[in-house]
């Protein structure tokens, strides 16, 4: 008997702490919600294949991916030329008269003003249809395969910026590139001061 309450008196004096298992429990779910699980990743391969892998921690406030398209425009012999760029790489042109010119056949007015607004319109049609301008196409695939590889896919930010001068028909058709291919978000940067340029283009 003597024995039996001995053992009777260790059993009863083991006792479990449930409040520090629960304090683990909290903290190890904070853990895992606070570190991004990409990083976590790389660092158990690290360890498990033993090589050494440069990981870049990123501060949560830097910027997220973002893309640029430029449009300028230049006078040259055949007229006035926009250049599309996306991320510095050229992509699309696109030819349009100089106002200076629009201004002198409507002037002059009669068949050849009616002429040149219909062979305008045909020029137009083509050159801002994604369908038609190779230029647009190209752009559309250049932005295509950037946002695959891209973190955020279509919600990567696409920042629209133009010189002064460009027409707006061209900036619509580039933007309409992006609408097209469902960017959530696509801006236009904030024009500068210069935004008017020279009025004699």
């Amino acid at each position: 008997m003597e024995g039996m309450e001995g053992k009777k008196l260790q059993t009863d004096g083991v006792r479990i702490e449930f409040t520090a298992l629960i304090d683990v429990v909290f903290l190890l779910l904070i853990f895992f919600m606070l570190i991004p699980i990409k990083e976590m990743e790389a660092k158990l391969e690290t360890k498990v294949s033993g090589e050494k892998v440069d990981l870049e921690i990123k501060d949560p406030l830097d910027p997220k991916v973002s893309f640029n398209i430029h449009l300028q425009s230049q006078i040259e012999k055949q007229g006035l030329i926009t250049r599309v760029f996306f991320n510095g790489v050229e992509l699309a042109q696109m030819l349009s008269p100089t106002q200076i010119e629009m201004d002198h056949l409507e002037e002059q007015g009669g068949v050849d003003w009616v002429a040149f607004k219909k062979q305008q319109y045909k020029s137009d049609k083509v050159q801002t249809d994604p369908d038609l301008s190779p230029g647009l196409r190209a752009l559309a695939v250049a932005i295509g395969n950037a946002i695959e590889g891209s973190p955020e896919g279509r919600h990567t930010s696409v920042v629209i910026r133009t010189e002064p001068q460009v027409p707006f028909k061209w900036v619509m058709a580039v933007f309409n590139v992006g609408v097209g291919m469902e960017l959530t978000q696509l801006s236009f940067e904030a024009p500068g001061d210069d935004i008017w340029g020279n009025e004699a283009l």
